[in-house]
């Protein structure tokens, strides 16, 4: 099995936005990617507005993700809010994924998530090593991609099956039974990227991908 080589360190983007590309793993192409710093004056949608600006600049039409302080998608009122504030800069939100952490949503509502998908935002879900969130039939149906660390260890996750225990494998399993994006964030090389290919991992951001 190969990985597509990828292409070269692009510059940071003019705007001041830092993006980081999320790649297929098995051809190499960006799938995603998602605003990780910004050095500008303004809020996080105000550098979402920038970032958009500079990936379409760069040829790119993949959605890019977003990570909002949690009390911003909270309740459905919060997570509505953020919304139209997207909106009303001329954003679709299939254009735009949401990130939440599962350490953040264990023992709250989902209210904000499922406000955030009935408007057609995809939800990504930072995956907490504990898995402290019941993952059901409906909670997994609110998200449309999983973001796992990258191990440092394969170990646990090759040959990953339905009769792994570990917590982690079990929801990465999981996730490719329901036909989820899986992505793994902090990929170091390109050796890493084939494992984590063969691992069942889709997608893959860190040193491996350069930023824009």
């Amino acid at each position: 099995m190969t990985v597509v080589p990828f292409v070269r360190p692009q510059p940071r983007a003019a705007d001041g936005v830092t993006i980081m590309p999320r790649r297929d793993l098995r051809t190499g192409v960006v799938a995603a990617g998602v605003v990780r710093a910004w050095a500008l004056e303004g809020d996080l949608v105000d550098a979402l507005v920038a970032g958009r600006r500079a990936w379409r600049a760069a040829g790119h039409t993949s959605p890019l993700a977003i990570v909002p302080a949690f009390e911003r998608l909270a309740d459905a009122a919060s997570a509505g809010d953020l919304a139209a504030e997207i909106q009303l800069n001329d954003i679709s939100p299939r254009a735009v994924d949401i990130e939440v952490s599962e350490r953040d949503l264990a023992g709250r509502s989902m209210a904000g998530i499922e406000r955030l998908r009935a408007r057609g935002f995809g939800v990504a879900l930072v995956v907490d090593p504990d898995c402290p969130l019941p993952l059901g039939a409906r909670a997994r149906s609110l998200f449309t991609e999983l973001l796992f660390p990258a191990p440092s260890r394969l170990d646990p996750f090759l040959g990953c099956d339905a009769l792994d225990q570990s917590p982690v494998a079990r929801r990465l399993f999981a996730a490719r039974e329901c036909g989820l994006v899986v992505t793994a964030v902090g990929v170091g090389d390109h050796t890493w990227a084939r494992a984590l290919l063969s691992a069942g991992f889709d997608r893959g951001e860190g040193p491996f991908a350069p930023n824009y």
